[in-house]
């Protein structure tokens, strides 16, 4: 009997190999022998070529696909893309250099793997965009999200970009450790982590938080990435003594409680420092050179915070909240105005400009806005819930926004003169969202 069953278990795993063996056999692999080309049924291919072109060298428009580069290096012209996946569902791209592209790898679908790539002297190094939730196809469930190992950015205007459709990042499942480098420095992607401390010893070079809580962060300095540093939710987040330069966004804020900024240099980014609906806390902080150096969007409803000696171009932010019956005038030195359940206020004589908006009123009334310069700010004046204010001899110049919230309020001799189409503040604006 026992040698009936060992004759039984030998047949089983025997007839397991074969099986093994005849479906690897089915797996056939495709070489790309010639470029540019593109991917449209699932498959595994081998690229077995290199090539310097003006057109993007490899579209994947199918899913189920990996692809492997074989080492081989692809060389752009400055434009288009590298690699391309346009919408795909489990997608896979490894063992592959790419240099002189727009985009080295522009990664946009579901379930993409990303492995031991080189990306150099390109805009974006590899960028990749997130969609929410899952999908279904053929009965498989794959997440949205992007894992990534071992990918090396460097010398890139912009080494990684991971930007979301929406802004649901606890919506997507992300995966990606810190094998993967900009600039020789680990990319720190956590999530749901708590008490935790990251300072100059961690040696990070792009740090993105999603719902942690309890985070310290020291001593970093955060370079040449679409966000220096991103923060999705979570609480008591504290950064202090760090630079972030020659990003998009130096600091980017969203939904987060007790959000804790110290003595942080911003400069040379598209936006210095952007807050959403986070109760803030920032202190002699100081962005410069930003081509807009702070923004904040904040809500009737939210706790605020506070803003202390903080400058925009050596100006100071007025982040005002609950006052009345004050004067903000040529000797106030200021740089950025917002006002937030305040009554009688008196703005004049100022030239704001490079910011996300020049004025900024929630639940603001009985105020006075006269003689004001508001130039090459996102939004030149931007009121919500506010009514009953005098705007006078205001030069709105070159915003990409001029007036919103413009009912219930007096406007005399107001002077817009609009953006150009061909200016670089109007580009660099565009370039944040391409």
């Amino acid at each position: 009997m026992k040698k009936i069953h060992l004759t039984l278990i030998i047949l089983f795993v025997a007839l397991s190999l074969l099986f093994i063996i005849n479906n690897t056999h089915h797996v056939k692999s495709t070489y790309i022998n010639k470029l540019p080309y593109i991917i449209t049924s699932p498959g595994y291919y081998i690229i077995n070529t290199t090539a310097t072109l003006n057109e993007t060298a490899i579209i994947i428009n199918s899913d189920n696909v990996i692809l492997d580069g074989n080492g081989c290096v692809l060389k752009g012209m400055g434009n288009y893309c590298g690699i391309k996946i346009d919408n795909g569902i489990d997608i896979k791209i490894k063992n592959l250099v790419v240099t002189g592209w727009k985009y080295g790898i522009f990664a946009n679908g579901y379930q993409i793997t990303l492995e031991n790539i080189s990306a150099y002297g390109n805009k974006y190094g590899i960028y990749a965009l997130n969609h929410n939730g899952i999908i279904i196809l053929n009965g498989k469930i794959y997440n949205s999200g992007i894992k990534m190992r071992d990918c090396k950015m460097f010398n890139n205007f912009y080494n990684f970009a991971l930007k979301n459709y929406d802004l649901d990042w606890d919506k997507n499942s992300n995966n990606i450790d810190i094998s993967n480098t900009v600039n020789g420095k680990p990319i720190y992607y956590l999530v749901n982590k708590r008490n935790i401390v990251i300072n100059k010893s961690s040696n990070v070079g792009a740090l993105y938080l999603i719902n942690c809580k309890n985070v310290s962060i020291e001593g970093l300095n955060l370079t040449n990435n679409v966000y220096g540093i991103f923060i999705y939710g979570g609480k008591n987040i504290s950064i202090k003594n760090s630079v972030v330069c020659f990003n998009q966004w130096g600091i980017y804020a969203y939904k987060v409680d007790n959000l804790n900024l110290k003595n942080i240099s911003s400069y040379s980014n598209i936006v210095g420092m952007h807050f959403e609906f986070s109760n803030k806390h920032i202190e002699n902080c100081k962005m410069f050179d930003n081509v807009f150096n702070l923004v904040i969007v904040d809500s009737i409803s939210q706790d605020f915070g506070y803003i202390k000696n903080t400058t925009v171009n050596n100006r100071l932010v007025y982040y005002l909240i609950n006052k009345s019956n004050l004067i903000i005038d040529k000797y106030s030195n200021a740089g950025t105005i917002y006002l937030i359940n305040c009554n009688n206020i008196t703005v004049k004589n100022l030239n704001l400009t490079n910011n996300g908006f020049g004025i900024y009123l929630i639940n603001t009334s009985n105020s006075k806005f006269e003689n004001l310069s508001i130039s090459n700010n996102w939004w030149g004046l931007y009121l919500t819930l506010s009514y009953n204010n005098t705007f006078k001899n205001i030069s709105l110049i070159s915003n990409i926004h001029d007036i919103s919230g413009s009912k219930g309020n007096t406007f005399i001799n107001v002077v817009n003169v609009p953006v150009s189409k061909d200016s670089r503040i109007l580009r660099k604006y565009y370039e944040l969202f391409e």
